[in-house]
């Protein structure tokens, strides 16, 4: 990004000062100054058109102007949601297959017992 002088610099920290955590997620880490409208689409440095996002939320942003920006945060909670869906879903079939393997367990502790109880009551007769 080219050098806009003290003056942006100045701009930059008042922006971070005042708002101090990501506007979309919350995230006080790696912030950044963002324009919300971009300078290549003919936004201005002036504090009405900055806003602070951490470096995640404004790679994905790009040069979106605010409805673009709106459709992509749709479209990345979406991807969120099926993330989520799909670990919790191999979280229950891990669950249930440790049910399954403690049942199996239980069952052949079960059968052990019983076999061994068959080999004291069973007299040992050496014609056998």
């Amino acid at each position: 990004m080219p050098s806009r002088g003290r003056r942006w610099v100045k701009l930059r920290r008042q922006v971070l000062e005042e708002e101090g955590k990501c506007r979309v997620c919350g995230d006080t880490r790696d912030l950044e100054v963002d324009h919300i409208v971009p300078t290549s689409r003919g936004g201005a440095d002036v504090r009405e058109n900055l806003q602070v996002l951490c470096r995640e939320h404004n790679a994905w942003k790009g040069a979106a102007l605010p409805p673009e920006f709106e459709s992509l945060l749709q479209q990345l909670e979406e991807e969120e949601k099926e993330r989520s869906r799909a670990a919790n879903g191999w979280y229950e079939r891990h669950l249930s297959a440790m049910e399954k393997q403690r049942l199996r367990e239980e069952e052949f502790e079960r059968l052990d017992k019983e076999y061994q109880e068959g080999l004291k009551l069973t007299p040992y007769h050496p014609d056998l």
